[in-house]
C-alpha cells in the first residue's frame, strides 16, 4: 500500500505542473498557444505582481523599464505552470512530457524516495503508471511563491495539494522547480517534490 501510495503521490507530483486542457477535440495546444488563446476554465495561480508596492511606482523610468520584464517573464511562468498543472489533471502522458526540457532531472524528497535524470521520454511509462493506479488523482490549491529570475533561466517553490477520492486520500506537497527558457517558451529542467 505504501508502494501505491507513493506511486500516486510521485505520479501527482510530476504531473502537477499541469498546464493544458484540451479545449478542442483533436487539438493539441503548446503552451504557448494556451497562454494566447484559453484563460478560462483553467486553474488559477495568484499572479503576485499585481500585488507590487507603490515604491516601485516612484522609481526613474529607467528603473521601471528594468522590472517590467520581470514581471512579463514571471506572468509567463505563471501561464505555463498554470497550462502544466491543467495538463496533469487531464492525465495526458504526452501533453504533460511537452512542459519538459529535453533532458530532465526529477527528485522525489531529495532522491530518497526516486531519481530520475535523463530524457524527458524516460518519464513517460512512469506517469502512465502514476495515471493508471489512480485515474481520479487532482492537483489543487496551488501557490507559486519564490520566482528569481536570471535571463532565461529560473527558479521557484510551489505548495499544492494532491488528492484521490478512491483511495481517500489527500497530502500538501512542497515542490522546488528549476525552468529554462527555450524558443520563447518556459521549460521544467529540474524538479524536486518534498512531502
Amino acid at each position: 500500500m505504501v508502494l501505491i501510495l507513493d506511486i500516486i503521490v510521485v505520479s501527482g507530483i510530476i504531473f502537477y505542473i499541469s498546464q493544458t486542457q484540451i479545449s478542442l477535440i483533436n487539438a493539441v495546444k503548446s503552451p504557448k498557444a494556451y497562454r494566447d488563446t484559453s484563460k478560462s476554465n483553467s486553474t488559477q495561480i495568484p499572479d503576485v505582481s499585481t500585488m507590487t508596492s507603490t515604491a516601485n511606482f516612484t522609481t526613474s523610468s529607467l528603473a521601471k523599464e528594468r522590472e517590467y520584464p520581470i514581471v512579463n517573464e514571471e506572468s509567463e511562468i505563471r501561464n505555463t505552470l498554470t497550462a502544466y498543472f491543467d495538463t496533469l489533471n487531464t492525465h495526458s502522458t504526452e501533453d504533460t512530457v511537452k512542459f519538459f526540457t529535453d533532458e530532465v532531472e526529477i527528485l522525489i524528497n531529495y532522491g530518497n524516495d526516486y531519481s530520475y535524470q535523463g530524457p524527458n521520454e524516460g518519464i513517460v511509462s512512469y506517469l502512465s503508471m502514476a495515471f493508471n493506479l489512480a485515474p481520479d488523482s487532482k492537483i489543487s490549491e496551488i501557490s507559486i511563491s519564490k520566482i528569481k529570475i536570471n535571463g532565461d533561466k529560473a527558479t521557484l517553490q510551489m505548495n499544492y495539494v494532491i488528492s484521490s477520492e478512491s483511495y481517500n486520500f489527500s497530502m500538501s506537497i512542497t515542490e522546488y522547480v528549476d525552468l529554462v527558457k527555450q524558443n520563447s517558451e518556459w521549460k521544467i529542467r529540474r524538479t524536486n517534490i518534498t512531502y
